[in-house]
Formats: C-alpha cells, structure tokens, sequence
C-alpha cells in the first residue's frame, strides 16, 4: 500500500475517527472478524452513522492493518495541521505502543 493510499483511506475514515477507535480496528484487523462484524461494534460504541458508512470505514481501516502501514497512518495523523492537538497527542501515545 503507498502513501496515496493511505491518505485515501484514512480520509475516508476520518483522521479522528481512526485515533478514536484505533484499538477496535487493532484488535478486529488482521484478525477473523468480518468488515460487518466490525461495522456493528462501531454502531454500538458511535450510534448514529449509516451502515454503509460504517462498513467503508472499517473496510478502509482493514486495508491499512491489513498491508502492516498503521504505525505509517498515525504518524500521517500526528503530522497532519487538521487535527486537533489533543488527537495527535493521542496518536503519538499509539505509535509508542506499537
């Protein structure tokens, strides 16, 4: 996966959207647990988004796991002037624990 990519995807998902449910996706991808499985965690922890947006988020969100580039997602984040200091913060604290 490039860099393009994964610009693509976490605009997609949202840049806050990933460092809020970083650990879900962490735990959901690469791991057996479906694109729809984790679509409907996502509607129990942040009610209110439709299903197609739930599920090409965490399908987004899969990819990234998937091609091993999430460590290379958040530092997009932390590197990124549109996001909320407290966001990047956060981002930084999930690269140091990878």
């Amino acid at each position: 996966m490039e860099d393009k990519q994964i610009d693509r995807h976490l605009r997609q998902i949202g840049k806050v959207f990933f460092v809020k449910h970083f650990e879900l996706f962490k735990e959901s991808f690469p791991s057996a647990r479906s694109v729809d499985e984790t679509a409907e965690l996502l509607e129990s922890k942040e009610p209110g988004y439709a299903e197609a947006s739930r599920k090409l988020r965490a399908s987004c969100a899969k990819a990234i796991f998937k091609a091993g580039r999430e460590k290379d997602a958040l530092i997009t984040i932390i590197n990124s002037w549109r996001v909320p200091p407290d966001v990047a913060d956060q981002a930084r604290k999930l690269v140091e624990k990878l």
